[in-house]
């Protein structure tokens, strides 16, 4: 376990969550009822979500890339953090992509 990457993805966890729920109080609703112009408005909303999206994806990259790796320094732990690795950034992408 690499004790660095867990601090950073709890607290980068800790930004997704503050971003989506005290965020959307203190900036979304504020910004958003000022907004007159239905395209702005879905595009500030646009940009709101991808942002926690990323947010989110950063953090669950980092807690699991942590959590699959060992303390000690062995051989394999570096393989299987390089094996996660492609599938936590075509997840990653995956979110950006237009259904």
């Amino acid at each position: 376990m690499n004790w660095w990457m867990l601090a950073g993805g709890l607290m980068a966890l800790i930004c997704a969550v503050g971003h989506a729920i005290i965020g959307w109080s203190m900036f979304y609703r504020p910004i958003s009822s000022v907004i007159t112009s239905d395209l702005h408005a879905g595009v500030f909303t646009g940009m709101w979500h991808l942002i926690t999206i990323n947010l989110t994806l950063s953090a669950l990259a980092l807690l699991v890339l942590a959590l699959t790796g060992r303390r000690t320094r062995r051989r394999g732990s570096l393989r299987r953090n390089l094996a996660a690795t492609p599938w936590l950034t075509s997840s990653y992408h995956c979110t950006w992509a237009e259904p």
